[in-house]
């Protein structure tokens, strides 16, 4: 585990050229991914574990245009209709929504009709 939490989110918001982040059972909230929307290089983003995602968080995940791979493992507050806001993902190959269980198959069939090469990981 890591301290990183909202505060530290911001300095993270500034680091060019990040292709990877793990965030992985951190304290980072909604309003720490917020800071993320600028880092528009990021193709991998790990947000196993965060038990304060919800959907509000994937409107601004969604803004990461570069994104191909996303995990949001054991997030029990995120719903189908935040899953629909990756739809604007474009370059998104793999989604992992392992143990999010406010996902149903409905939400991910959404995603995968606008992106059928959508790899989804349960």
């Amino acid at each position: 585990e890591t301290q990183v939490g909202d505060a530290g989110m911001s300095a993270i918001g500034l680091i060019a050229g990040l292709k990877n982040l793990n965030l992985w059972s951190t304290t980072v909230t909604d309003a720490g991914l917020e800071s993320l929307t600028t880092v528009s290089s990021l193709e991998r983003l790990n947000l196993n574990q965060l038990g304060n995602l919800t959907d509000t968080g994937l409107e601004h995940v969604s803004k990461l245009a570069s994104l191909k791979w996303l995990h949001l493992g054991s997030s029990p507050q995120i719903t189908d209709d935040g899953i629909a806001l990756l739809s604007a993902l474009e370059s998104l190959e793999t989604l992992n929504v392992e143990f999010c269980s406010g996902v149903s198959d409905f939400g991910t069939s959404q995603l995968t009709e606008k992106n059928p090469n959508l790899i989804i990981e349960f």
